[in-house]
């Protein structure tokens, strides 16, 4: 195991369960995904919060420290988006959600490559959002 972990977190009637999964891994996503839907149906909220970054020149980190950040911080929205969006389009009822941040718009010294992929985010949404009306039903 040699992924970047986490752990899924859904809301029921108030009580939270967590599913484990490596978001570095589409295969580990799939699964977790199917062991909400199994539990509890399919979801009608996605809140991508996941994300790593460090200080430092793009120059200074390796090769396997740049793959996972861009695996952790954005690619692993959109193996998300593509796992609960398509019941969400089904039932024109549901909400994604995914963090960016103050970097999306400014990228700091020293945090290029993080900056870089919170722009992904921004953009991936202002995408989605963009054409969410002739085709996409759900709030992004």
């Amino acid at each position: 195991m040699t992924g970047f972990y986490l752990i899924l977190t859904v809301l029921v009637d108030t009580k939270i369960k967590y599913f484990y999964c490596d978001v570095t891994s589409p295969q580990s996503i799939r699964e977790a995904a199917q062991a909400v839907r199994d539990r509890f149906g399919q979801p009608s909220i996605l809140v991508n919060n996941a994300g790593i970054g460090t200080a430092g020149s793009i120059l200074d980190q390796s090769d396997q420290f740049t793959e996972k950040l861009f695996k952790v911080n954005i690619i692993s929205h959109f193996t998300l988006i593509r796992e609960f969006m398509p019941d969400m389009v089904k039932k024109n009822k549901g909400h994604i959600v995914g963090l960016a941040s103050l970097a999306s718009f400014i990228s700091p010294p020293g945090m290029v490559d993080y900056a870089a992929t919170k722009a992904a985010v921004l953009a991936l949404h202002e995408g989605w959002c963009a054409s969410k009306s002739q085709s996409f039903p759900i709030n992004i």
